[in-house]
């Protein structure tokens, strides 16, 4: 049984184009290893809270388990010894008789209110990826009609483990570059340059080569150990707090906003513009929303920013945006002026607070600053 079937490989494959077709997958490896009901699990580790998708269980379940029984599953309680023995946490498959004995199973609150319940006895557990905090696995079951899964399972399950973990890597890399795809429109119009994908903790889903290009330089911008993080603490308290209002549960709560990155070895900082991601179904299932986190590097080439845009980056009033358009333009105060049907005085007061807040002083350096932040030619 170690080999793996044609037919089982393909629904496999087949699901990482198709996210829908998970639950096929379970009915399948449930049947050629004697099993009769199975679950894709995705849980936090300590929590215990997260996701599933399954077959031949009764939905009732699900809620039950992560709403209480997850932290009191022996199975679980091995997936947290993984991560004390090791770094990163070993990814095993193994059966319930490897971490206790059934007399001992039996005597737990998990065995007695939640697996009878659902007629389940033994367990095989195979598993595929830990990020950070987050297991997914797969759960198969047999009743207590039949006997328990053994050494024979365990090698099909091992024989499996790699194509299972092929198979959701390319269902996530579809995703994400579904969701980039979705959101280009409103980048396009908004920043260019560096492109990830974050959750509410700023974990990083998803980036393109400019992102990558742009962290790797650790100045301004930085990964830590995939979270998303600025170089300076005070910097990095305002991207979370941005990152986590994009991503936010509640879609009527969701915001997002835009801030300067000071880099030591720069002249001018990254600009950053944080939204949120409506996420679509390309994977199994979401860990949560998702915030699209696009960073332009002053220095990688320009084009003829918007209005809306620089208001939007830099914080300026209308009036504000107005004048610097016309500095852009190269205008004199006294041609701007004119032309707004504007007081010379009023026009140096506009270019004065436009100068605080974008931290020039001269009119060409502004207008360098504003061309190149808000490139538009996005990798």
């Amino acid at each position: 049984m170690s080999s793996v079937p044609t037919d089982t490989l393909e629904l496999i494959y087949d699901a990482a184009l198709e996210p829908g077709l998970w639950q096929n997958v379970l009915q399948d490896i449930a049947a050629k290893t004697g099993g009769d009901q199975g679950a894709l699990i995705l849980q936090n580790q300590f929590s215990g809270l997260g996701d599933a998708v399954l077959a031949n269980i009764d939905p009732n379940a699900i809620n039950e388990f992560f709403g209480y029984f997850a932290t009191r599953n022996p199975m679980q309680l091995n997936n947290l010894k993984a991560f004390e023995r090791s770094d990163p946490p070993e990814i095993s498959v193994f059966t319930d008789q490897e971490v206790m004995t059934r007399g001992d199973l039996a005597r737990t609150e998990y065995y007695n209110d939640f697996m009878l319940r659902y007629g389940m006895e033994s367990t095989l557990m195979i598993g595929l990826s830990f990020d950070g905090t987050d297991g997914t696995s797969i759960a198969i079951t047999r009743p207590p009609s039949r006997e328990d899964f053994g050494q024979e399972e365990i090698e099909f399950g091992r024989a499996l483990q790699r194509h299972l973990v092929r198979a959701l890597k390319i269902g996530e890399k579809l995703n994400s570059a579904q969701l980039v795809g979705n959101a280009l429109g409103d980048v396009l119009q908004k920043s260019g340059h560096g492109v990830f994908l974050t959750d509410a903790s700023g974990r990083i889903r998803y980036s393109n080569d400019a992102a990558r290009e742009i962290v790797a330089k650790n100045d301004g911008l930085a990964d830590r150990e995939s979270l998303l993080k600025a170089t300076g603490r005070a910097q990095t308290k305002k991207l979370e707090a941005i990152i986590a209002s994009a991503a936010h549960a509640d879609p009527s709560l969701r915001g997002g906003g835009s801030l300067l990155l000071p880099r030591l070895t720069r002249q001018y900082p990254l600009s950053v513009i944080v939204m949120p991601v409506t996420a679509q179904m390309g994977a199994p299932f979401h860990a949560g929303p998702l915030a699209l986190v696009c960073v332009t590097d002053p220095e990688r080439g320009s084009d003829v920013p918007q209005q809306q845009q620089i208001s939007e980056l830099f914080g300026f009033t209308p009036a504000e945006a107005r004048v610097a358009m016309e500095l852009l333009a190269a205008s004199e105060p006294k041609a701007i002026a004119e032309r707004l049907s504007l007081s010379i005085n009023t026009v140096r007061v506009h270019m004065a607070s436009i100068f605080r807040k974008t931290h020039t002083s001269r009119q060409a350096e502004l207008v360098r600053l504003l061309m190149q932040m808000t490139a538009l030619n996005l990798r």
